[in-house]
């Protein structure tokens, strides 16, 4: 059973001259994710669990993304805030035991993780288009998790850009 709330809120402003203004928010919240096993009931919201079935990659009871956008004629410019919230160190299915104690983390969570991004995008005609992107522009590192599988420490499903730090990237498009 999975219950919650999914929310998306897009507004746009035209500035005449000066182009046209985009907010685009977007935020699920979690209210409930539970399964029930031999007549146990497990609750997952919040929490790194269920281990056996993700890994540890987590429940965050909220993730939330931000973008603002400006775009003057050809040029259009921006960024973008991710967000997913702190998660409990435990999986109720291993008895609720802490997963992430120790001695630096001696509270049992891992901290909630967000990162800026960057873009710009130039439309030089109607078959050439210029893209820059810098993701995680503060180069924020991942939250420690001792125990997700597939990353040394970290998240590698929810907290992959804190790992590979501030990244950069140009491309160009030609359409035929």
């Amino acid at each position: 059973l999975v219950s919650g709330v999914d929310s998306e809120l897009k507004t746009g402003l035209n500035l005449a001259d000066y182009g046209k203004l985009t907010l685009r928010l977007d935020l699920t919240h979690l209210i409930q994710s539970q399964q029930s096993v031999n007549g146990t009931t497990y609750h997952w919201v919040g929490t790194v669990g269920p281990t056996a079935l993700s890994d540890s990659v987590g429940t965050p009871a909220s993730r939330a993304s931000a973008t603002l956008d400006l775009a003057v004629g050809p040029v259009s410019t921006g960024a973008t805030f991710n967000y997913r919230s702190q998660m409990r160190g435990i999986d109720e299915s291993l008895g609720g035991t802490c997963l992430q104690l120790s001695a630096t983390n001696p509270h049992c969570y891992v901290a909630g993780f967000g990162y800026a991004t960057l873009y710009g995008h130039y439309q030089w005609n109607t078959h050439l288009d210029v893209t820059a992107t810098i993701t995680n522009v503060t180069n924020r590192l991942p939250p420690l998790d001792t125990v997700t599988y597939g990353g040394q420490n970290y998240d590698a499903s929810l907290d992959q850009a804190g790992a590979i730090g501030r990244y950069m990237e140009a491309a160009f498009h030609y359409r035929f």
